[in-house]
């Protein structure tokens, strides 16, 4: 489980919060209806929430990002809560319930990266 305090960002000259930079976490972590103990969500509007409680990622992905972009880039680089293994995220189906230790998680739409995230990268877009 990765987890994160509120960071600011600036961009174009303003200060942007953001949750993005997430770290993995030792032990159990709970989960509420709104998301993980210890995590913070600071753009409200788009992540977070009852539909968007806890968000997952693929270690396979991150593995391939680390070979394409030449750098170790490790568990909650993008942001996910959960990094995964040996599950194709890319595959999973709106509805599909999966068991994460004692919790059941539900899959309630894709991830649509922004901005921010090409950012944490370098990308200037």
């Amino acid at each position: 489980m990765n987890v994160a305090e509120v960071r600011t960002l600036q961009r174009r000259g303003r200060a942007v919060r953001t949750g993005l930079w997430k770290q993995p976490v030792q032990g159990r972590v709970k989960v509420h209806d709104l998301g993980l103990e210890g995590d913070v969500n600071a753009d409200k509007r788009y992540h977070g929430g009852n539909q968007k409680a806890v968000y997952a990622y693929a270690g396979e992905d991150i593995a391939w990002w680390e070979s394409e972009l030449g750098r170790e880039l490790g568990p909650g680089f993008f942001g996910e809560n959960l990094t995964l293994s040996g599950v194709d995220v890319s595959e999973a189906l709106i509805g599909e319930r999966w068991e994460v230790g004692t919790a059941m998680v539900e899959v309630t739409e894709p991830r649509t990266p922004c901005w921010k995230l090409a950012a944490k990268v370098g990308d200037p877009r």
